[in-house]
């Protein structure tokens, strides 16, 4: 299914029926980046830099941590 295929299906439902496709897609998102342990986001340069810019290093999981936080 396309892009626009499923954004058409999106807006054929209410903004209510839209939030847990909302949910499950960012739980299948954080599944597959949390599964890719220390050899995927800690090899990405952009994640390795932003962690360093405001003071003490900040690993590539702390970043996820806080971007994705619970609550």
């Amino acid at each position: 299914m396309s892009a626009s295929e499923i954004q058409e299906q999106l807006r054929q439902l209410t903004i209510p029926e839209r939030l847990p496709v909302i949910e499950s897609a960012t739980r299948l998102i954080r599944e597959d980046l949390s599964g890719q342990g220390a050899n995927g986001a800690d090899d990405d340069p952009i994640l390795r830099v932003a962690g360093c810019l405001s003071g003490d290093p900040v690993s590539a999981a702390e970043i996820e941590r806080q971007l994705f936080r619970e609550g």
